[in-house]
């Protein structure tokens, strides 16, 4: 049974110090504000728990399938996250140059929110509370760590430079070498997006604007155990 059900009856639950307890609790409950926490080396995880469920926490986390919109599948995108237990809900204020956008996504659709991939955290040290336009989710992925042709991969990709980075998953099909030392990459979305193919250079600090459209950062191929959670978002249609 879920400890947090427990609250509506005896609040005394709140005081215990059993670290453990708590700590599993949170994790199963709330796995991706979990992550975010467990990154920023949180401790104290009964309080952690208590400001969660009475929906004081905001957390920087990654939402697929922003607002469920044509123009975001496939993505997933940054946004200040809490949870709201009165609603069963949790409650997204989008990070975008169009201020104000936000969404209620229901508990079931827990799945949609991931905190930033973990072979990213890194490089790009993500902060909960403050991001701001040096930092996660703005700065751009540097590097070609692990990139090898044939893999899937995810691109930092935005279409307004003051809005910060999504992650789109794609296919990487060629990589190649300037002579600068550079790196050239040729990506494949689904066959029948209308942005197929995108060409886009990679391994600097500084984005770069597309052929297609908006700007992008870095890549970082994603595990298998990533695909087969993006794989869930596949659309029925042609995007």
């Amino acid at each position: 049974q879920d400890i947090a059900r427990l609250f509506t009856v005896d609040r005394t639950v709140f005081a215990t110090e059993k670290k453990d307890l708590w700590q599993n609790v949170y994790r199963c409950k709330w796995p991706a504000f979990y992550d975010s926490f467990m990154f920023q080396g949180v401790q104290e995880w009964h309080t952690q728990y208590r400001q969660t469920w009475e929906g004081h926490q905001w957390c920087t986390l990654e939402v697929f399938e922003r607002e469920k919109r044509l123009g975001f599948v496939m993505a997933a995108m940054p946004a200040q996250v809490r949870y709201l237990s009165d609603l069963s809900v949790y409650h997204a204020r989008y990070l975008s140059a169009s201020k104000g956008v936000q969404e209620k996504i229901p508990v079931e659709e827990g799945h949609r929110l991931r905190f930033c991939p973990e072979s990213a955290r890194q490089k790009l040290q993500p902060d909960i509370l403050q991001p701001s336009s040096n930092v996660y989710p703005y700065r751009v992925l540097e590097g070609i760590c692990g990139l090898e042709e044939g893999q899937d991969v995810e691109v930092q990709w935005k279409m307004q430079e003051e809005s910060p980075f999504g992650w789109w998953y794609a296919h990487l099909e060629t990589l190649r070498k300037d002579p600068d030392g550079r790196r050239h990459a040729c990506k494949l979305f689904d066959e029948n997006s209308r942005w197929h193919r995108m060409h886009l250079r990679i391994g600097g600090s500084e984005e770069q604007q597309n052929e297609i459209g908006g700007f992008t950062g870095g890549l970082r191929p994603v595990s298998k155990e990533e695909t087969d959670h993006w794989k869930i978002f596949v659309p029925q249609e042609p995007f």
